[in-house]
């Protein structure tokens, strides 16, 4: 239903504004010689309601134009972002060297797609989280993994309040070890 009234107030201001240009014109050309008060006063009114509708259609268009990128950029942040936890705790939790390999690849990978639409705090995070990874090991770098947690939370425009930084370890924590 909503499509349908849109597409009415598209043809109503595409046909107010043909009438406006074409009244415009006649007079232009003196086609219409003198016109008397009224139709000036109506034809005027008619061609500022039509110049203020095409600014609102257009500023409508480009509006939605960003809300439907920024909802394409944000839908591919999160999906890359849920791709990389999950690597990040099949990582976490493996002791077989190739696996870990294959696992270290794919993040690499990931954090070349990451590179494309996410924020810069993301980005510094990340790279800061696999540099420790590299030198102290997955297990030990809980604490710059739950800073890139809620970097990528703020780039994804959620809140950061909860969870708190000290409670999202009990959140990927061993479930025996919550007890």
């Amino acid at each position: 239903m909503k499509i349908i009234y849109g597409l009415l107030i598209v043809i109503i201001i595409a046909a107010t504004l043909l009438w406006a240009t074409f009244q415009g014109y006649q007079l232009l050309t003196h086609q219409a010689q003198v016109l008397p008060p009224l139709q000036q006063a109506t034809l005027l009114i008619i061609g500022l309601i039509a110049i203020a509708s095409t600014l609102i259609l257009a500023a409508a268009i480009r509006s939605n134009g960003r809300s439907r990128a920024f909802t394409q950029i944000t839908r591919r942040r999160l999906d890359l972002y849920e791709n990389f936890i999950v690597i990040w705790q099949s990582l976490k939790n493996l002791q077989d060297a190739d696996q870990i390999a294959t696992l270290q690849l794919q993040a690499d990978e990931l954090k070349s797609s990451m590179a494309l639409v996410a924020s810069t705090e993301v980005l510094r995070n990340l790279n800061q989280l696999l540099d420790q990874a590299a030198n102290e090991g997955p297990q030990a770098s809980q604490k710059t993994y739950e800073e890139l947690l809620l970097s990528m939370r703020r780039d994804l425009q959620l809140s950061t309040l909860y969870p708190l930084p000290n409670e999202l370890s009990k959140l990927f924590a061993n479930p025996q070890n919550n007890r």
